[in-house]
């Protein structure tokens, strides 16, 4: 269940600085930059392709999306069902005209 193990994300430095000072976990902000419980801060570059938290993101909404698509198609596709059952309905009434009609004037 835990993705970053025992690293806390922080917002940015200054609250980074300050909790890795009270506490026993890592610290990494949002830019990217590394405070150590031990005092130490590290930084640079971070590619967002590699980055979990921005992976783990994009996942998410991904599956909110593929939940609100499956709703969307099963409301389409009972709306078709509807539709199909009303063109057959009509189809119905249509033969049956042409039936009453063929029989009159026979």
């Amino acid at each position: 269940d835990k993705v970053f193990g025992s690293v806390l994300i922080c917002r940015n430095l200054d609250v980074a600085v300050k909790f890795a000072g009270s506490s026993s976990l890592d610290c990494v902000t949002m830019e990217g930059d590394c405070v150590s419980n031990r005092g130490a801060i590290s930084g640079g570059y971070q590619d967002a392709g590699r980055s979990r938290l921005v992976n783990m993101k994009m996942l998410r909404e991904t599956q909110k999306l593929r939940a609100e698509l499956r709703k969307e198609s099963a409301t389409v596709k009972d709306k078709l069902q509807g539709a199909e059952q009303a063109v057959t309905a009509v189809l119905g009434d249509i033969q049956r005209m042409e039936s009453a009609r063929r029989h009159r004037q026979a």
